[in-house]
């Protein structure tokens, strides 16, 4: 019976270690997923500033 005992711990301890590596890989997309949404979105910011100043004060960038 206490083998069946050291089974069932094992594979409760193996069931929260994978939770916790799926957890921990989906944090990781997410947080890869927020960098790439808030580089695009300061690219497209920084491209619309650029083109308003070089509208507003006839410099264009060459």
């Amino acid at each position: 019976m206490r083998l069946l005992g050291y089974i069932v711990a094992g594979c409760i301890a193996l069931a929260v270690l994978q939770a916790a590596v799926v957890a921990g890989v989906v944090l990781c997309l997410l947080l890869w997923l927020y960098a790439l949404i808030v580089h695009l979105a300061n690219d497209t910011l920084m491209a619309a500033v650029e083109a308003g100043a070089a509208g507003i004060t006839g410099w264009a960038k060459p």
